[in-house]
């Protein structure tokens, strides 16, 4: 092995020792190459994917329109079941109120949504 860079003549010798941390190098070497750079690669992808917090957003969405309607339906149920016919300006009244209930849940879970994307993304950024 010769360092010709270094003033070496392509003749020079290396103990073991020396051998043997060069055999190192390459091995540590060897392993980020294979199983740390790609990952490395990979979460840096997602701590700068612009659709991660749009996709969390909508995801978040519907989970509160799904608990927000199962809600309702349970409402309706119950009202049936007591035999409660609300009238004209009630179910009005009912459904203006179910609709600021789903409104504050949709925005409290997007927000929710939107902080820990965020979140996750720069903890990601600065590998924690």
């Amino acid at each position: 092995m010769a360092f010709l860079g270094l003033g070496l003549g392509p003749n020079v010798q290396f103990d073991s020792y020396t051998q043997s941390l060069a055999n190192l190098s390459q091995l540590q070497w060897n392993q980020a190459t294979q199983g740390f750079y790609p990952y490395q690669n990979q979460m840096v992808q997602y701590a700068e994917d612009p659709n991660y917090i749009a996709t969390q957003r909508a995801q978040a969405q519907g989970g509160a329109d799904a608990a927000v309607n199962a809600q309702q339906a349970g409402q309706a149920r119950q009202l049936a079941l007591m035999g409660v016919n609300p009238t004209a300006p009630q179910a009005a009244a009912l459904a203006k109120s179910n609709a600021l209930g789903k409104a504050q849940a949709e925005a409290g879970a997007m927000n929710a949504a939107t902080q820990g994307a965020y979140a996750n993304q720069q903890a990601a950024l600065r590998g924690v």
